[in-house]
């Protein structure tokens, strides 16, 4: 198994790379349910329907109009995550978002941070990088 890192990886809003990402997270569930008749003696179960959730984490970049500036709550958008990098066999994940918050930190020892989170609405796609 190889082991990836993530500096070449990429954050886009379509053809636009949100700019100054340092960290980013991406977390799928799914749902169970058990499914064994009565009188089983062991629980069986299925999965039912699957969630995503995330988060993008930056050096705040108000000139980024197109990628960070247009991350704001309530936003739908789509997000392709290209884990590695674009030269990468890895695929990227393509799916839409919900902005659900924006928070913004500052002290006088770092940069102005900005975290990003956001829900998954629909499949989460591993695809071949374009």
């Amino acid at each position: 198994m190889a082991i990836k890192t993530g500096t070449g990886g990429k954050i886009k809003l379509g053809s636009d790379t949100v700019a100054s990402v340092e960290s980013w997270t991406l977390s799928e569930t799914s749902g169970i349910a058990r499914t064994e008749p009565l009188g089983a003696t062991s629980t069986t179960k299925a999965s039912t329907i699957k969630d995503g959730s995330g988060n993008l984490n930056c050096n705040m970049d108000p000139a980024d109009t197109a990628g960070q500036e247009a991350l704001a709550a309530g936003a739908s958008t789509t997000i392709t995550l290209i884990p590695h990098t674009e030269a990468s066999t890895e695929p990227q994940r393509v799916f839409t978002a919900i902005i659900t918050g924006v928070t913004e930190t500052g002290s006088n020892s770092d940069f102005v941070k900005r975290n990003i989170d956001f829900e998954v609405s629909g499949d989460i796609d591993r695809t071949a990088q374009t």
